[in-house]
């Protein structure tokens, strides 16, 4: 049996197509999808073709919008007031005026640093420009430090060798002498007891190994006033280090 419609758009005679169930074809009602896509524009051109006066809550100034827009309360983006974001911004907030950094204009209405993109442009330039400089000063004056400590080390005196300081690492269990946290070859601090600016010289009898916290922390200070703030014993002294400690050997001192 023959099954033949009438196109809503056309209104040519259509039937039904192989493979088609009759589900589909009882909501069939045009012969292609061009007709299909000019009746939906026709539809929508009705509906939006209809307007509807509506009064802004903001600058309260009449404004016309379509039927599916009956909800809309503003006229325009300026109108509408900004709502609670992420940073906690109150709504409806008053506006704020602030000067562009590059410029120095006045400008109001947005939470941006500068007044245009090209400003933005120019201040980052600035930016990075300033961040190159500031880390060419910190490598000058990290040079500077290190000819300094190496001029002071020389003043002083003192030297060692390797097997001196394995020794010295043996001595001490390989353990911070500070702290008694176990350290290694790789991991021990060459620490001066003495420290090289109150004339600590870099002899055995001055170095012991220390890990990188207690270091960094002693810094300038003596054995003694380290200890003191820190209440801290000795590796030699600990419970935890038990190792018997020995005589120490002539190639310490």
């Amino acid at each position: 049996m023959l099954l033949i419609k009438n196109c809503e758009t056309c209104h040519q005679e259509f039937s039904r197509k192989t493979g088609y169930s009759y589900k589909y074809w009882n909501t069939q009602r045009f012969c292609s999808s061009k007709c299909r896509s000019i009746a939906i524009g026709k539809l929508l051109s009705i509906k939006f073709s209809q307007k509807i006066n509506l009064v802004c809550q903001s600058c309260h100034i009449s404004f016309s919008v379509s039927p599916c827009q009956s909800k809309q309360k503003y006229c325009s983006r300026k109108c509408q007031p900004r709502s609670v974001n992420v940073f906690g911004h109150c709504p409806n907030r008053a506006i704020v005026f602030r000067t562009c950094p590059n410029c120095e204009k006045v400008y109001s209405g947005s939470n941006n640093r500068y007044c245009s993109i090209q400003c933005k442009k120019q201040g980052v330039k600035i930016q990075r420009a300033a961040k190159a400089m500031k880390g060419e000063e910190l490598k000058m004056a990290k040079r500077v430090y290190a000819s300094n400590r190496r001029s002071k080390i020389i003043a002083n005196g003192g030297s060692f060798t390797k097997e001196q300081w394995r020794l010295k690492l043996e001595y001490f269990g390989n353990r911070c002498y500070l702290c008694s946290k176990t350290v290694t070859e790789k991991t021990a601090h060459i620490e001066h007891r003495i420290p090289i600016s109150k004339g600590g010289k870099s002899w055995v009898s001055n170095l012991a190994p220390s890990c990188a916290s207690c270091n960094f922390k002693k810094n300038r200070k003596t054995e003694k006033e380290f200890r003191e703030i820190y209440n801290l014993k000795s590796a030699l002294t600990v419970a935890r280090f038990h190792q018997p400690v020995e005589a120490m050997p002539a190639a310490h001192q």
